[in-house]
């Protein structure tokens, strides 16, 4: 008898959920105003840049100077270490 009176509530609550979740909303209206017309001016393509000249730009901030192993004294590394770069985000060790 005891779990005949949970199921009733159980399906008591679960209804009234369910009726909770089902409420209507109020109408949409069913045509929208028209759309402004947009215009944009054509785009213009870039042109191809010189290899070099972006690898010099890149080289700009040098970043060997950002290391500095005798001032870091990171054991492994050093004191005379002369870091010299590769390419533009990369260094060697010499």
């Amino acid at each position: 008898m005891e779990t005949r009176r949970y199921r009733l509530w159980f399906i008591a609550i679960v209804a009234s959920l369910v009726a909770a979740c089902t409420t209507s909303e109020p109408a949409q209206p069913t045509t929208l105003p028209p759309l402004a017309t947009v215009t944009h001016p054509p785009a213009t393509v870039p042109q191809d840049r010189d290899p070099q000249a972006v690898l010099t730009v890149l080289r700009q901030p040098d970043p060997c100077t950002l290391v500095d192993p005798a001032r870091a004294g990171v054991p492994g590394y050093p004191a005379n270490l002369n870091p010299v770069p590769c390419s533009p985000h990369q260094l060697s060790n010499r």
